[in-house]
């Protein structure tokens, strides 16, 4: 997920409109002394663990015991025993990644 966001960095920095502070603690005043025509607050995210995602609007059932693992479990070295079906809402590389 770094090279997505990355990625997305470039692209913005190539807009002459746009303005991007990563990292800024800003109080509400000080976005509207800003002056800016449009803000768009960006305050990081986490895998959910219940299944649910873009489209998936509900829980899996049966998720006993916390068996739902997510790309960072993965990547950190998670050892899962058993039988594994991967379920990529992302339809692009990541399911293909968490398989191997």
């Amino acid at each position: 997920m770094i090279r997505v966001g990355d990625y997305r960095k470039t692209q913005l920095a190539k807009m002459k409109n746009v303005e991007v502070h990563a990292g800024a603690e800003l109080s509400a005043q000080d976005i509207l002394d800003y002056g800016a025509e449009a803000v768009i607050l960006a305050t990081g995210a986490s895998w959910r663990r219940d299944g649910v995602s873009y489209a998936n609007a509900h829980e899996i059932p049966g998720n006993v015991g916390n068996r739902i693992f997510t790309p960072d479990n993965i990547m950190h070295g998670k050892k899962i025993k058993g039988l594994v079906i991967v379920f990529n809402d992302d339809q692009y590389y990541r399911g293909c990644v968490i398989a191997e």
